[in-house]
């Protein structure tokens, strides 16, 4: 499977992003109910940077199989290869 047919599906959160960065990626490649946006919203004002701030997202919105953790790399940051499903 070539980049060009999968590139549209895959996001990559690493440990570097800002908790407004990480969720920015998961509200704009979703399609999240206004509940699941408001719980974001505000998570991100506890100020959880990259994977923790992943970690939340992803346990949100587990239920609804949006999802799936094709990796975690450690280098050169430590960062979540996600699949849009």
């Amino acid at each position: 499977m070539s980049w060009q047919k999968i590139k549209d599906e895959i996001i990559i959160v690493h440990e570097k992003m800002s908790a407004e960065d990480a969720a920015y990626v998961f509200v704009s490649s979703f399609d999240l109910t206004d509940e699941q946006v408001e719980t974001i919203e505000a998570m991100v004002k506890e100020g959880h940077a990259g994977l923790v701030m992943a970690d939340k997202i992803m346990l949100l919105i587990s239920a609804g199989g949006l999802f799936e953790i094709l990796g975690r790399v450690d280098r050169p940051v430590k960062a979540y290869i996600i699949r849009i499903v």
